[in-house]
């Protein structure tokens, strides 16, 4: 899910798929404090529910919580800046990167286990960079988390045991005929970032 604008019109992106999930819901809330009352009562009140998608649109937290994820314990890490060392630490954990988003005032990072990537690392880059992307490609390092702040890049690159391939389109609008194309070529949607 994500949200941007093209001159006066604006619009919400979003990505609906048919897998392993067994339950959804999603909340929307106005502020951080109100995002982690929502993360917190969602542990207490749902079982079996965990984060799925976090996204920061429109001045509003969109949280999507999901069942059958196969996830089995997770933590989140609210911050005024990219908590990198909290990161190092939840990964001597085993906790991997599953969702991550930026208001511009707070980071909120999601880290579970039991999640189908392993081995991350990350990358801060001043402009989006074809190039790079591929590269780690080559080596079964694939992009599952990109956040643009107003001055960088921060991407999360995965080994991922559900992702055998992976081709990225970058366009200034949605890109409806590679989609199609990719589709007829056996690649499903994974991802949408909008800067």
């Amino acid at each position: 899910m994500s949200y941007g604008s093209n001159g006066s019109e604006k619009y919400w992106v979003m990505v609906v798929s048919k897998n392993s999930y067994t339950g959804q819901l999603y909340k929307i809330r106005e502020n951080t404090d109100e995002l982690k009352t929502a993360i917190e009562d969602m542990r207490k009140t749902e079982p079996g529910y965990y984060i799925s998608h976090l996204a920061f649109c429109n001045s509003k937290w969109v949280l999507v919580g999901s069942k059958g994820t196969g996830y089995t314990n997770q933590t989140t890490i609210i911050s005024d800046y990219f908590p990198e060392e909290n990161i190092k630490e939840n990964w001597k954990s085993l906790y991997q990167i599953t969702s991550m988003a930026y208001s511009g005032s707070k980071w909120v990072v999601v880290m579970s286990k039991g999640s189908s990537v392993t081995k991350q690392h990350f990358h801060t880059w001043d402009s989006w960079d074809q190039d790079k992307i591929e590269t780690e490609a080559l080596d079964y390092n694939y992009l599952t988390e990109a956040v643009k702040t107003p001055d960088k890049w921060y991407m999360v690159f995965s080994e991922d045991d559900d992702i055998n391939s992976q081709d990225i389109e970058n366009t200034e609008t949605i890109p409806d005929k590679q989609i199609q194309s990719k589709w007829k070529n056996g690649f499903e949607l994974s991802r949408t970032f909008y800067n």
